[in-house]
């Protein structure tokens, strides 16, 4: 029997997905979509056997409504010499249209280029793996806002987290982390 492809649920792959965050061990740009309602189909990858030994995530509501689109493919590494077989299992089970990586995903990447026509850029993510030290300019405070700051911010900075105050007192910056990626990966 040849390699196989399966509607699951989002249980049903929880496994291989804390396996597959824990090898990309970056921020993972779509990893909120999963929790999203009736955002996403989940597959289960099985090998000859029927072990299941893998799992992609197609997209199918928000942008991706009209066009199903394959944006998480994970097989575990003693099966990955099989992993095309099993992509062209998740593609005739999902009908997906479309593939979205991160130029950091190894496996997905690598089908992108083997099954992709008409590629785009849209950005290109690395790994931040350097510490900095930088020193604050002398005298401005970095610190969590508080509600007492409401009445000094504009409206548009309402929310705002975090804030940089002077030496007089006055904000001059504010900003915040928006977790909608896996964490510890965040916006600032």
């Amino acid at each position: 029997m040849p390699p196989t492809a399966h509607p699951a649920t989002l249980n049903d792959v929880r496994p291989w997905r804390d396996l597959y965050r824990l090898e990309m061990a970056c921020q993972i740009t779509l990893d909120s979509i999963h929790s999203r309602d009736c955002w996403t189909h989940e597959f289960l990858l099985r090998d000859d056997s029927g072990t299941s030994v893998g799992y992609g995530s197609v997209a199918v509501a928000g942008p991706w409504k009209d066009r199903p689109t394959i944006y998480e493919f994970f097989v575990s590494p003693p099966h990955r010499c099989r992993m095309f077989d099993l992509f062209d299992a998740l593609l005739s089970a999902s009908a997906a249209v479309a593939i979205e990586t991160q130029s950091n995903d190894p496996l997905l990447t690598v089908m992108l280029h083997a099954h992709g026509r008409g590629v785009e850029t849209e950005s290109i993510l690395f790994h931040d793996r350097i510490t900095t030290h930088l020193p604050s300019p002398d005298g401005v405070v970095f610190r969590a806002a508080s509600p007492g700051d409401a009445q000094r911010l504009a409206e548009d900075q309402l929310g705002a987290n975090y804030l940089l105050e002077t030496p007089a007192g006055e904000i001059a910056a504010t900003g915040g982390l928006l977790w909608h990626y896996n964490r510890p990966y965040g916006d600032i």
